[in-house]
């Protein structure tokens, strides 16, 4: 076990994430998107042959926030994959 990406959200036409402010992005997609936001980085997630993170607290400490978008997504090892 490992971290991983999580918290994919599928079916979104449109996406804002603003802050305290009203700062921030929009966007919209001709067709629906997949999408998600994190804490961490790809690089954070990548378990590389070095790293030896195998909780979500093993992960770094980000202020930033990675918005991950995605025309399309599939599973790995289902029925229908």
């Amino acid at each position: 076990m490992r971290p991983q990406e999580s918290g994919n959200k599928t079916d979104v036409r449109w996406i804002r994430l603003t802050d305290s402010l009203g700062s921030g992005v929009e966007i919209t997609g001709l067709q629906p998107l997949n999408f998600s936001s994190i804490n961490h980085s790809a690089e954070d997630l990548d378990p590389g042959s070095t790293k030896k993170q195998q909780h979500p607290a093993d992960l770094p400490k980000r202020k930033n926030i990675y918005l991950i978008l995605d025309w399309n997504q599939r599973g790995l090892g289902g029925d229908d994959s």
